[in-house]
């Protein structure tokens, strides 16, 4: 499954209502009950398949392959005539033209070799997603076969091609590749916000990795899909895990699988329930309903998995540390060379924050607080004062006034809050005297949020794995719902991120920050 800070991050979940009672037999998991639908189920099924459900054309693996080479054809044919016709870079180096049986077949072996490597990496055989997907996989095919092609017209024994022409037609070639798709991804997205070809998904566990997956479920609606739930195994989970609703349990799945027209189900249950699988499988075939298989394999650590062998037996290696010694020192370097430049240009800002606090209520300008860090370690963290002086005191009458889950608390109207408060907090001004914090290598730039240690004290044992990096002033969460979020949510976009680090994750998500920063609408 895809980043979700490669795509966009924040976006609506669904549900839809039933039709009809939930109560189904335990007897419905034998094989009579799952193994049989009536004739009037799969005609309805097949139905609202053939009304909703269906591919849209231009995601079909043929007709994305056909665009691609049509646009690729496009992309040589202009860099052709952009040096032989309309003699873009001068004239004077041309003697005579290329003959045109010549630019033809290296015309078509450039696309036909950059249609082959798309194909044999997978791009056709995986369902799209947004407008950009497989950019530098499709620059990369077309570098390639634009090598192969001026290695033919080297050795072709014709007049030499231009070597501006190759660039033309490289340059051309990609662009034009991109912008087919930039089309067909903006066509899809406008038929998928207007219900076309949207696929319906429920989720089969409450799993830690089946909540991840309802996660980035719920913010794919770019790619056709629409999150309507997800069912417990038992029917003993809670009733909602944030945003998402519980539709019901493995016993009630063949009613519900018809009372919401469900199109494709992933299963993410533990390992110790896959003997169901089989039944499961059976069952969704005969509905025609597509079933996805997450494996349950060490909660959310799969981006460490490598499949490995010893002597010809076939083993699963998981690595121990997500950031090396040498990534470390990569993300240590940006955050001191942009935490020391953000500091000096921020400078007149925390100025005039600093008088701003001062003249509207009586206390410190900088607020320190105890937090724990990487390892669980304590810090004092620095924030611009954005409460009155009495604030930790007055917590303990508004507790019953708490809108957050889990250990947080939040109120979007909190007393507490002082007139300068409400404005910087809202702007997140507040937290730019954590960028010292981030000199010091107390934190980072990006990483999962500095808990407070009784916050620490309520967490369930899979919360505790937040702890496991240095803590950071942005997060992926802080760009994908900030305070709409349920904390169970955030800590598996912090748990996502510790398993998924990259460099350039940390840089989309401080480009998303920015941008966040410029239309604030979740933070109180």
């Amino acid at each position: 499954m895809e980043s979700v800070a490669d795509s966009t991050i924040t976006g609506p979940s669904f549900t839809m209502p039933m039709h009809g009672p939930l109560a189904y037999d335990a007897a419905d998991l034998t094989a009579g009950g799952w193994a049989t639908a009536s004739a009037g189920e799969r005609a309805a099924s097949a139905s609202w398949r053939a009304a909703s459900g269906r591919t849209p054309l231009l995601n079909r693996g043929w007709a994305r392959c056909a665009l691609d080479a049509s646009m690729a054809a496009a992309g040589f044919t202009l860099g052709y005539a952009a040096r032989y016709a309309w003699h873009i870079g001068g004239i004077h180096e041309i003697v005579y033209p290329i003959p045109l049986a010549l630019a033809l077949l290296l015309g078509a072996v450039a696309v036909a070799l950059t249609v082959l490597d798309l194909a044999r990496g997978g791009t056709y055989r995986r369902l799209a997603g947004g407008p950009m997907d497989g950019a530098l996989t499709a620059g990369r095919a077309v570098t390639v076969a634009m090598a192969v092609v001026i290695v033919l017209g080297a050795v072709s024994q014709q007049t030499s091609v231009s070597r501006l022409a190759y660039i033309y037609a490289w340059a051309l070639m990609i662009a034009c590749v991109l912008a087919g798709r930039v089309a067909r991804g903006s066509w899809l997205a406008h038929g998928y916000r207007d219900g076309r070809g949207v696929r319906n998904v429920v989720v089969l566990g409450a799993t830690p990795a089946g909540k991840m997956v309802m996660q980035n479920l719920a913010t794919s609606l770019g790619r056709g899909y629409r999150l309507l739930g997800f069912v417990d195994e038992h029917g003993e989970a809670p009733h909602r895990f944030g945003r998402f609703a519980k539709l019901g349990s493995v016993a009630e799945l063949p009613r519900l699988l018809s009372a919401h027209m469900v199109d494709e189900i992933v299963i993410a249950l533990p390992a110790a329930s896959h003997a169901r699988i089989a039944e499961i499988l059976t069952h969704c075939g005969h509905r025609g309903v597509a079933v996805k298989l997450v494996p349950d394999l060490f909660d959310l650590r799969l981006s460490r998995v490598r499949l490995d062998s010893v002597v010809g037996i076939p083993i699963i290696d998981v690595g121990a540390d997500t950031v090396g010694r040498a990534r470390a020192a990569l993300k240590r370097a940006l955050d001191l060379t942009v935490a020391a430049c953000a500091l000096i240009v921020a400078a007149p800002l925390l100025a005039v924050t600093a008088l701003a606090i001062r003249l509207d209520s009586p206390g410190p300008i900088l607020f320190r607080q105890e937090r724990l860090g990487k390892d669980g370690r304590p810090f004092a963290i620095l924030k611009f004062r954005s409460m009155r002086t009495d604030a930790e005191r007055q917590l303990t009458l508004l507790r019953e006034q708490n809108e957050a889950s889990g250990p947080l608390f939040k109120m979007r109207h909190d007393p507490r809050v002082t007139r300068v408060g409400r404005v910087i907090r809202k702007l997140s001004i507040d937290e730019l005297p954590q960028l010292w914090n981030v000199l010091r290598g107390n934190m980072s730039l990006v990483g999962p949020r500095p808990p407070l240690a009784r916050e620490v004290a309520e967490y369930e044992d899979w919360h505790v794995r937040r702890l496991e990096v240095t803590p950071g002033i942005t997060c992926l969460w802080g760009v994908s719902g900030r305070s709409k979020l349920d904390f169970d949510e955030m800590v598996m976009l912090d748990l996502y991120y510790i398993d998924n680090w990259s460099l350039g994750l940390d840089l989309r998500i401080l480009l998303r920050t920015a941008l966040t920063l410029l239309r604030p609408g979740g933070a109180y």
